[in-house]
């Protein structure tokens, strides 16, 4: 857990430089959180997680925005999804439960961005792709922000069985194969 706070610290301490660290964040910091959440038991994780807040925010600090709305989210996503592997849920169910919850970080950001640069960020994404706010986008808008979820918990759940297999977790029973169809 330690190891992995440094970690975490030195992460956030290079994307405060670098988008493209950013950006590697947001990959890298889930996997690392979902590694202590599968290897440490459960009721270290409150301790991981303050730790690994405090080391990350004393490191960046000059960059405090991308602390809340990249490390913090990551560190969330990454220990209930280290969680929801380590349990007895399907996989179906887990990666479901870890797309919503990357839903809710995404308009969380969304807002933090509204209060503190006062920029509408899903009006700014919608004029990048060359439409205006009307009723059909924002019909659309969070149909994007949950195939965006999608992705990065499918990419996140990838490389997570490619590099952790050698862990040997337990098999799990998919009890809502038969349903599927649904």
């Amino acid at each position: 857990m330690g190891v992995a706070s440094a970690l975490v610290g030195i992460f956030a301490l290079a994307s405060s430089f670098s988008v493209i660290a950013s950006l590697a964040l947001m990959l890298i910091l889930p996997l690392l959180s979902a590694l202590v959440a599968i290897i440490c038991k459960w009721r270290y994780l409150p301790l991981y997680f303050v730790a690994s807040v405090v080391v990350s925010t004393l490191l960046s600090f000059a960059s405090f925005q991308n602390e809340i709305l990249f490390v913090l989210p990551a560190i969330i996503l990454g220990i209930v999804y280290g969680m929801l592997e380590r349990s007895e849920l399907g996989h179906s169910i887990s990666l479901f439960l870890c797309a919503i919850l990357e839903f809710g970080l995404f308009y969380v950001s969304i807002a933090v961005i509204r209060g503190f640069y006062e920029i509408d960020m899903v009006e700014f994404l919608l004029r990048f792709i060359g439409r205006q706010k009307d009723g059909v986008t924002e019909l659309i808008f969070p149909c994007f922000a949950l195939a965006y979820a999608y992705a990065q918990i499918a990419i996140l759940h990838l490389v997570f069985e490619f590099t952790f297999s050698r862990f040997s977790l337990q098999e799990k029973k998919d009890y809502l194969k038969p349903f599927y169809f649904i």
